[in-house]
């Protein structure tokens, strides 16, 4: 009867039955693990208030044997909560897709410290300030490249050159193509790889702003080649649009 202890950051919860809840995870030493929580959603539970997402916990799992797909929470102790990441609503918007972005990206009981220190380091950086949509490209792009599925933005996947002034990006192709070559596809120009260039390159996230028709290059690209080669739509992605959407409605 196999237990686990270990540091994790809660990223989602959803009910199941009754008062149960399934509780996805991303552990320091395990990767993701789904997580079954009795009786959660009970306001006299225990666990009720540190299982909903973005807290950094200490957690005890259990299961009859290790092949279980999900495992059993048994005891919590809360490390930090990330308090503004639940209640403001941007900021909620933004680590819900990051956190979706890497349920739809790994496996379970994959460790990966560089998933965990990508999570553990947006936590921290949005729990003190409002987040940027060039932060969230750098992350979403890390998690593509560490599980191998970066799109290819460094030369033509048909021709091989590496400069142009536009670009057409083709999911099917999992890259870019010069325009010219190719009919469809997503249109891209030259500045905004460029600037996706330099996101791929950093070690960190980036300081600079790029303008709002970069912005909207990049995070459709980057969604489709996620639908595509990632193997699902993030409803997060979407509702962040909307978000973005509203703003310059309002603004307007």
């Amino acid at each position: 009867m196999p237990l686990l202890h270990t540091e994790a950051l809660t990223l989602r919860r959803r009910r199941t039955r009754d008062a149960d809840a399934l509780i996805t995870l991303f552990c320091r030493q395990y990767g993701k693990i789904t997580a079954s929580a009795r009786s959660v959603m009970k306001t006299t539970s225990r666990l009720a208030g540190v299982t909903q997402p973005f807290h950094y916990l200490n957690v005890v799992l259990y299961a009859k044997n290790e092949s279980q797909d999900i495992w059993t929470l048994t005891q919590v102790a809360l490390i930090h909560r990330f308090a503004s990441l639940q209640n403001d609503l941007w900021k909620m918007a933004f680590a819900s897709c990051l956190c979706e972005w890497m349920d739809l990206l790994s496996e379970e009981f994959e460790s990966n410290m560089r998933v965990w220190d990508l999570l553990l380091d947006a936590f921290q950086r949005w729990e003190t300030n409002m987040p940027a949509q060039e932060e969230l490209f750098f992350y979403q792009w890390h998690l593509l490249a560490d599980a191998g599925w970066q799109p290819e933005i460094r030369q033509c996947v048909l021709s091989g050159k590496k400069e142009e002034s536009g670009w057409i990006y083709l999911p099917q192709e999992g890259g870019i193509a010069a325009r010219g070559l190719t009919t469809g596809g997503l249109e891209i120009s030259g500045g905004a790889v460029q600037a996706l260039r330099r996101i791929a390159d950093s070690n960190h996230p980036p300081n600079h702003r790029l303008s709002i028709a970069q912005k909207n290059e990049i995070n459709l690209l980057l969604k489709r080649h996620l639908e595509f080669h990632g193997g699902g739509q993030s409803r997060s992605s979407l509702f962040l649009d909307k978000l973005f959407e509203g703003k310059s409605n309002f603004t307007d």
